[in-house]
């Protein structure tokens, strides 16, 4: 688990709803979004490198 606040990731019942969200540039959605799929992206891009540090890059381009 990634530290950071807690985030109410039920904000958004499905991920066409957070998309909307995102669309509106709701800054929940935003934070909803970097919660829901970081450790997931990190994780890929960990097994792909093998580097913690290429891996925390790959996170955050993908994010932003």
């Amino acid at each position: 688990m990634i530290p950071g606040p807690t985030i109410d990731l039920t904000i958004y019942d499905d991920e066409r709803a957070l998309l909307d969200g995102l669309r509106r540039q709701d800054p929940d959605a935003c934070a909803c979004l970097v919660k829901r799929f970081a450790a997931l992206i990190y994780a890929r891009a960990f097994r792909i490198t093998g580097d913690h540090d290429e891996a925390e890059s790959v996170l955050q381009t993908t994010i932003i």
